[in-house]
């Protein structure tokens, strides 16, 4: 084809060439175009430029016109925050809020890793806010789910609280250093580990990052990990996502088991208290052998300041090593 474009372009002058293998490549796709690049390259020639690179951008136009190069596929989330309108907001239990975000394109679910979360940004008084949080929802191509605790007076929690809607608030990721990539595979930067049982201990809205990992391996039927969840609330009212937890229960798997600060019913029949020794030693001790190795177990936490201080060393204390089988999300 461009030894045969060649041949034609002769009977024309130079002016015309010009003109016409420019326009040819402004207006054209695919093969034509890759066909316009090598005359403007080898009426180039005739001047002495660009020989040197010829061959180079011979390969670069082929891949780009003929779709030699395959690009990567359009995402959600970039590093860059882009904007995302809310479809839907629900209250959720005491001071949280479940924000339903569409995704730009309707026809893909958010890229997010597994364990990995994403950045919400937004400006009070000129400063630039940017706080994590781990979608619940996201696979599901058109919509993902944020399930965040809007704390009075808090600067994120305030901008949040006032968004309905139709509104549009800016996001980036995915952002994280653990990764779940299933069958009980954990990766963090160049460090992975593969595990037969995982420990969870969460608490409020610590139990997104579980609950993702608890709907990963519910989710996926050849997934063999097992997990034990413990979840601390400070009241049976101030539990989230109780029934979807219900249902995960019943899967062989998984185990999930509540403990309440203050306990509001007689009828509670969870563990009451703040998480302590006493209660790791019982719930986990029934897919432990405390006084065995733990190898092939790994075990995570999440939650306030306060708590995930006292279950770090609840599961240290128990042999769990930092950054080798024990983390934080």
């Amino acid at each position: 084809m461009f030894q045969q474009a060649k041949n034609g372009i002769e009977m024309v002058n130079s002016d015309q060439f010009v003109i016409g293998i420019v326009l040819l490549f402004l207006f054209t796709d695919g093969p034509l175009k890759y066909v316009a690049t090598l005359l403007i390259i080898d009426y180039l020639k005739g001047f002495n430029i660009l020989l040197v690179a010829k061959n180079h951008l011979q390969q670069v136009f082929r891949d780009i016109t003929l779709g030699h190069k395959k690009r990567g596929p359009e995402v959600e989330l970039h590093r860059t925050p882009k904007n995302f309108r809310l479809l839907k907001v629900s209250r959720v239990g005491n001071n949280c809020r479940e924000f339903v975000f569409a995704t730009n394109d309707t026809t893909r679910a958010l890229n997010l890793p597994t364990g990995q979360h994403i950045h919400i940004h937004c400006s009070s008084n000129g400063e630039d806010i940017r706080r994590s949080y781990t979608p619940t929802e996201y696979k599901v191509p058109g919509s993902f789910t944020v399930l965040m605790k809007c704390y009075p007076g808090g600067k994120m929690g305030t901008y949040m609280s006032t968004k309905k809607a139709g509104d549009r608030v800016m996001i980036s990721g995915p952002v994280g250093h653990l990764t779940y990539e299933g069958n009980g595979k954990f990766k963090s930067g160049k460090h992975s580990i593969t595990i037969r049982k995982l420990c969870i201990c969460a608490g409020g809205t610590g139990l997104t990052p579980a609950f993702q990992i608890l709907k990963h391996v519910q989710d996926n039927p050849h997934d063999n990990l097992q997990i034990l969840f413990l979840y601390a609330s400070s009241t049976e009212q101030h539990i989230l996502l109780q029934e979807e937890l219900e249902v995960m229960n019943k899967d062989p798997r998984i185990t999930v088991a509540h403990t309440v600060s203050r306990p509001i019913s007689q009828d509670w029949d969870g563990y009451s208290g703040r998480v302590c020794k006493d209660i790791f030693d019982d719930f986990y001790g029934q897919g432990i052998d405390l006084e065995s190795s733990l190898d092939g177990f790994g075990a995570g936490y999440c939650g306030p300041p306060k708590f995930e201080k006292v279950v770090k060393e609840l599961f240290t204390d128990m042999g769990f090593e930092k950054n080798i089988s024990l983390f934080r999300w």
